[in-house]
């Protein structure tokens, strides 16, 4: 087999111990070597978001199953569209324009450490341009962080006000805030 341009990365413990090994090559192609595998896909093309931490995605050169896969951000939540909190439903718009508008932005899209979550979506560091995703959001007050445990709760009135009051001080007018 001939491997060309590739890359070991080698993921480690807090207390410095190899959890996982895996070598990824320019074409994306992953050749696991530990115990768990993490995906790259180098560049994917934007179809859809459904909020602001769940996309969809066409990914090339993979099976059929997986061409168009949803894909939750790894490392934040946003608020939740489908809820009785209309301060959490308003800053589920803010986060949801904000991802639609950060992945139409012509930039390469890449999905770095891909694995599986529990509801058969992928689960990816979203990175556009070479900048996280999920950071973008957490700066502009649209989302928490979130390792996949339990939710805290959020103070989603609050996190309104924050992202508001933050682009009162980016100088954006009442019309501007509406469209993002």
């Amino acid at each position: 087999m001939n491997i060309t341009n590739c890359t070991t990365k080698y993921y480690y413990t807090n207390q410095g111990a190899v959890s996982n090994i895996h070598t990824t090559c320019s074409n994306g192609t992953i050749y696991p070597t530990g115990k768990k595998v993490l995906y790259h896909f180098p560049q994917v093309t934007y179809i859809k978001n459904y909020d602001g931490d769940t996309i969809t995605f066409y990914i090339p050169d993979v099976h059929p199953l997986i061409t168009e896969m949803s894909t939750r951000i790894r490392g934040v939540d946003t608020p939740e569209r489908r809820t009785k909190d209309q301060c959490e439903k308003d800053l589920s718009d803010y986060a949801r324009n904000f991802t639609r508008d950060m992945l139409n932005s012509n930039d390469t899209i890449s999905l770095e450490k891909v694995t599986g979550d529990k509801y058969f979506r992928f689960l990816a560091s979203v990175e556009i341009g070479g900048k996280s995703l999920s950071e973008a959001l957490l700066k502009n007050h649209l989302g928490v962080r979130y390792d996949g445990g339990k939710k805290a709760d959020t103070d989603w009135c609050e996190m309104l006000s924050q992202h508001e009051n933050s682009l009162e001080i980016q100088g954006l007018d009442t019309e501007q805030k509406d469209e993002l």
